[in-house]
């Protein structure tokens, strides 16, 4: 079984996954968060083999839940319940921030070698890259959790 990792937006859901030892986080694809959201998630579910979803929690500075904290897990709620599959949450504060930085560098890199700069935000690559980077968290955290 696979791990699924979520950044959840008003606008946009960055989707990874890890491989099938748990081991290394990948972007996968970007839904749009409207309505039909429910059954593409439940389709990544079962194509991919999910058994644990990681949602990004946006704890404030303070590391407490504030009102975009309230709106992922009441989507969390609405969306993922009824799937049956286990859910846990990461801290993702900062990962938008890493994200942008990966894919400016990445730019820049194109921009090198004469490629077309593309708008990364618009396109949601920002949104998968830090739901990898929740997700490759977790693993990470799990693995320093483990009893050695």
């Amino acid at each position: 079984m696979r791990i699924m990792g979520l950044d959840i937006g008003q606008k946009r859901i960055g989707v990874a996954v890890t491989d099938e030892q748990c081991t290394i986080a990948y972007p996968l694809e970007v839904l749009e968060n409207t309505i039909g959201v429910k059954e593409k998630l439940y389709s990544l579910i079962k194509k991919h083999c999910i058994g644990k979803i990681v949602v990004g929690m946006p704890y404030n500075l303070k590391g407490q839940e504030g009102h975009q904290a309230k709106i992922v897990r009441e989507f969390v709620n609405l969306n993922l319940e009824e799937s049956g599959t286990a859910v846990d949450y990461m801290d993702e504060r900062y990962t938008s921030r890493i994200s942008d930085s990966v894919l400016r560098a990445g730019k820049k890199q194109e921009n090198k070698r004469g490629a077309m700069a593309r708008n990364n935000r618009a396109g949601g690559e920002v949104d998968k890259i830090s739901a990898s980077i929740i997700l490759s968290s977790y693993i990470e955290k799990q693995k320093q959790d483990s009893p050695k």
